[in-house]
């Protein structure tokens, strides 16, 4: 069960986005123009366990840009633009490629308040991310020659489909995206913890997600309009263990073994987000993610953890 226990471990570290709601005292409102613009650098740690011993890490930082592009009286134009590695791209893409880099730039709309809405420029994303999947399966084919391509295929055919479509690259292409626009929109209460059920988009099926979901406050700067928030979740175990076998089906792995095998496994997913914010104007100083996703079953025992940093780069460092 070693690949089924690492499938779930990975997919539920890249899954699932925000939903939001509704407090009172503290008002995270976009008040941006056109022609504003914000440099960040971004950083991603991510730590795979087997059992006790850590066996994998990787980490990347790229800088990246969030700049106003158009702003009306119900909603903003937004370009988030950065440099990520792409070096599984066919070499007569090269012509794409800087030092085994590219720039991608999403351009993507909020409302007034600073709400994501969408993506505009989501097919152009969605064929880049198709070339990527495609030149990865092509790798397997050449290192492992023997290999049953019909299964390959149906089996990653559900992560295509997620990364490509519109849904997927708003919520995993742009996950960071999520964190920074998070808390606009919404008025908070900061004297005590706001404790709610958080629901995610579940990308897989049709119900979405359920989490127990804590939001506290550690600093607050009225007259700067500065903040520091934690906003910690955890996800409900059954909704975990659905939608696990609902992405087996999916990949054509579909037994009532692998499903007793689910029922009786712990799912232990856990988020511990950190934030300082300028709620005015509605801009994040410094964003820290840690996801935690533990599987465990018979001896079997997975974990990973993914950080993100999302830190803003002021013009006097």
């Amino acid at each position: 069960m070693n690949f089924k226990s690492s499938i779930i471990v990975w997919f539920f570290g890249i899954s699932f986005c925000f939903a939001q709601t509704d407090s009172t005292k503290v008002a995270f409102v976009a008040y941006w123009s056109k022609g504003d613009s914000y440099d960040y650098v971004v950083t991603k740690v991510k730590k795979t366990w087997h059992g006790d011993k850590l066996a994998k890490t990787d980490s990347s930082t790229y800088f990246a840009n969030f700049s106003v592009i158009d702003s009306t009286e119900t909603e903003y134009k937004i370009r988030w633009k950065y440099k990520s590695n792409f070096t599984n791209l066919p070499v007569e893409f090269s012509n794409l490629l800087n030092n085994n880099s590219v720039f991608l730039e999403f351009i993507y709309k909020t409302n007034e308040l600073g709400e994501f809405l969408e993506v505009e420029n989501w097919k152009e994303i969605s064929e880049m991310m198709k070339l990527s999947f495609n030149s990865a399966i092509e790798k397997v084919k050449l290192e492992k020659p023997d290999i049953d391509i019909t299964r390959l295929n149906k089996a990653m055919n559900p992560f295509l489909s997620i990364y490509t479509s519109k849904e997927g690259i708003e919520s995993l292409v742009l996950k960071e995206l999520q964190y920074f626009h998070f808390p606009l929109g919404i008025e908070f209460e900061t004297s005590q913890p706001i404790i709610y059920e958080e629901e995610f988009e579940n990308l897989i099926g049709e119900n979405p997600l359920r989490g127990n979901a804590v939001i506290s406050f550690d600093h607050l700067d009225q007259e700067g309009g500065f903040c520091i928030f934690n906003h910690d979740v955890t996800l409900n175990p059954e909704d975990a263990k659905s939608i696990v076998i609902t992405l087996f089906e999916k990949m054509g792995i579909k037994d009532q073994k692998i499903e007793d095998f689910i029922g009786k496994s712990k799912f232990d997913i856990i988020d511990k987000n950190y934030f300082e914010y300028f709620y005015l104007p509605g801009v994040p100083y410094y964003i820290e993610t840690d996801r935690t996703v533990e599987f465990i079953a018979n001896e079997s025992k997975n974990k990973t953890q993914e950080k993100i940093r999302i830190e803003l780069i002021l013009e006097d460092k």
